[in-house]
């Protein structure tokens, strides 16, 4: 679909059966039948449900894969962020700059996806490769079946009061965010911390061990890693807020 073409088609202006003619004419290369039937589906959930723009989210992401070869299929998803989407009438995407960095939050870890492709049947299905079993044991990863990344920012952007764009609080938060799950991200971050903050006279380090609670780690480490980091931070959110001032 063009970007002109979402907000007529989740408010019903564009029918789906117009937007097979459109797709028609334009020589879509996949199935037009899938696509229509997909996009009546959205259409009906969002006019029956009321739904409204409230979650964009950002992220570099890496895919390896063999040429010809979909039995593996890898995804990185670095340097992920999530924002408030609050848009005006008819619209689908916000055309305005954020007005305050609480209307982001950012994600201190890598996503990485594995898929696998399995027989139909659910008997004769490869074993998988051996680098990938080693992969999964090594101890590097933190299994998290079913990770949403517009459910993680949902809680973390939308628990707070007042209410933002009309959205009443979260209360229930996801399985990841549990006591036990949580330790582990706790663990991560407070390491990163330590090692990123610069140190003082006789070794002790300078600064809040959580910076202002929203973000994690120290926006002014030593060394290139945290500068790259500073700088990846500040070139995230000129485009999340899409240049807009932010406060001091």
């Amino acid at each position: 679909m063009r970007a002109d073409e979402v907000a007529p088609l989740l408010s019903g202006e564009l029918s789906p059966e117009e937007l097979r003619v459109r797709l028609r004419n334009r020589e879509f290369a996949g199935s037009i039948d899938a696509a229509v039937a997909l996009a009546a589906e959205v259409q009906t959930t969002a006019a029956k449900e009321g739904l409204r723009p409230s979650m964009r989210t950002h992220y570099l992401r890496t895919a390896f894969q063999r040429t010809g070869d979909a039995s593996v299929r890898i995804s990185l998803d670095t340097d992920l962020c999530m924002s408030t989407e609050i848009c005006g009438e008819g619209e689908w995407k916000r055309s305005t700059p954020l007005t305050s960095l609480a209307q982001v939050a950012h994600f201190p870890h890598a996503v990485l996806e594995l898929k696998l492709q399995l027989a139909s049947n659910g008997v004769d299905a490869p074993e998988p490769p051996a680098w990938v079993s080693e992969l999964l044991a090594s101890g590097c990863l933190i299994d998290a079946p079913k990770f949403s990344k517009f459910v993680h920012g949902t809680a973390m952007l939308y628990q707070r009061t007042p209410v933002i764009d009309g959205h009443p609080p979260v209360r229930e938060l996801p399985y990841w965010w549990a006591p036990e799950v949580r330790a582990m991200w706790d663990t991560f971050v407070d390491e990163r911390q330590r090692s990123a903050k610069p140190k003082g006279k006789g070794g002790q380090t300078n600064g809040s061990a959580h910076g202002n609670g929203k973000y994690a780690g120290s926006q002014h480490g030593t060394g290139a890693l945290a500068e790259m980091a500073h700088w990846w931070r500040q070139l995230a959110e000129t485009l999340l807020t899409c240049g807009g001032q932010q406060p001091t």
